[in-house]
């Protein structure tokens, strides 16, 4: 390929053609991907190993014919991934709507000699899915990566996928999800959220939140198998299913509210807006806030992330991410169960006390029978079943008073 805008590299076992980042570089030398004529973000590269590690352990449950669709293919990278990588797809779909990344992903797929499988495509991705959707197929497996949001193409999404089959789901905009930029996200995601004290605690269960809903207004219903924050980006990964009951089961015990004082640092999970409980107790009064709908479920399935473990050390010790993965991994398996999580600065700041060790939080909240783990959501954040109060016992039983 004669073209000084793009340089050869390798990815997992795949090579392929990506814009050359000596081309495309800010003042402070970092490139910029979206400068680029095709879209590749070498930062993504967790992102898409964990997708070929997921389409490994998933591969099974899928019936026959699997149909994958990589909605926003860029380069391709991530559909020749899962063709060279997993195998066992019936038909792969690279599809973008740029004409620079469609004449790239032809390129690679012949230069990985995949063409009988992944096939490029050029169309809106809402009018891709849709159109297969109307002609009587769906796929197994979609992933939904755009460069920032990813609303626009949920309800199409949910609405291709087969039933029983899986969504894998990336947003960038983690400032308004997040509550950062709480005016964007609230109308994006048809939800009050104001700043909180965990933003990537709220930013996922607000996305999860939004999927889910969509998903209920046509009758389907989720499971998260694994949900993360990774750099600049969240990444979820579900199973929708049909089911009208389910649907609303999935309503009334998952979709929630964070009930919240800012002043305080007082918060809870409820199902219901009418439960208030009592004002008093949380020392706020009528500055407590309601921030919803959310998620207030597991982010994850144990169970599936011990298969990723075992499958990542297995046939995927070669990953790029593989030392990442594994403590990533090993974090979540404990921490996606655990519906609260805290930011011991935070508590203590509201204490008034130094910010004791996370290890002696844990081992405080553990004494007391409950179950704690060091978050990934933030470097200061423990995940528990321990509420508020039990969270602040132990941050005051374990810190030393600030000196005046």
């Amino acid at each position: 390929m004669n073209d000084e805008r793009f340089t050869l590299i390798t990815e997992g076992k795949v090579r392929l053609w990506v814009p050359n980042p000596k081309n495309y570089l800010r003042e402070d030398g970092v490139y910029e991907p979206s400068w680029a004529p095709v879209f590749y973000n070498p930062l993504q590269v967790l992102n898409r190993d964990l997708t070929v590690l997921a389409l490994a352990v998933l591969k099974n449950s899928m019936k026959h014919p699997i149909h994958v669709l990589d909605a926003f293919s860029g380069t391709g990278i991530r559909a020749l991934r899962i063709a060279v990588e997993i195998g066992g797809a019936d038909l792969i779909i690279a599809n973008d709507l740029s004409k620079d990344s469609f004449i790239l992903i032809r390129k690679n797929i012949s230069l990985n000699r995949v063409g009988d499988v992944v096939k490029p495509s050029k169309m809106e991705a809402n009018a891709l899915m849709y159109l297969f959707k109307s002609s009587g197929k769906t796929f197994s497996f979609i992933d939904i990566d755009p460069f920032g949001t990813p609303e626009p193409f949920i309800d199409a999404a949910i609405w291709s996928v087969r039933n029983g089959g899986f969504l894998g789901v990336t947003a960038t905009d983690t400032a308004p999800l997040s509550g950062n930029r709480w005016r964007a996200g609230s109308r994006r995601y048809d939800v009050r959220i104001l700043r909180f004290d965990v933003p990537h605690y709220l930013g996922l269960r607000v996305l999860l939140g939004y999927i889910g809903r969509r998903a209920a207004s046509r009758d389907r219903f989720i499971k998260p198998l694994i949900s993360f924050t990774h750099k600049h980006y969240y990444r979820v990964i579900f199973k929708v299913s049909r089911g009208a009951g389910e649907a609303d089961r999935m309503l009334n015990s998952k979709i929630g509210y964070i009930l919240y004082c800012p002043d305080s640092g007082f918060r809870t999970l409820i199902t219901e807006p009418i439960s208030l409980i009592s004002l008093t107790s949380t020392k706020c009064g009528p500055n407590l806030k309601l921030l919803g709908p959310l998620w207030i479920g597991e982010l994850g399935d144990s169970e599936f992330i011990r298969q990723l473990l075992g499958s990542l050390g297995n046939k995927y010790t070669y990953l790029s991410s593989y030392k990442e993965l594994l403590n990533l991994l090993n974090i979540l398996i404990k921490e996606s169960a655990l519906t609260n999580t805290f930011d011991l600065v935070s508590v203590s700041r509201t204490l008034r006390v130094n910010t004791p060790k996370i290890k002696d939080v844990l081992d405080c909240l553990k004494a007391k029978g409950f179950a704690a783990v060091r978050s990934h959501l933030c470097r200061s954040c423990v995940s528990s079943d321990a509420g508020w109060e039990d969270i602040k016992e132990c941050v005051a039983e374990m810190a030393r008073p600030l000196k005046r």
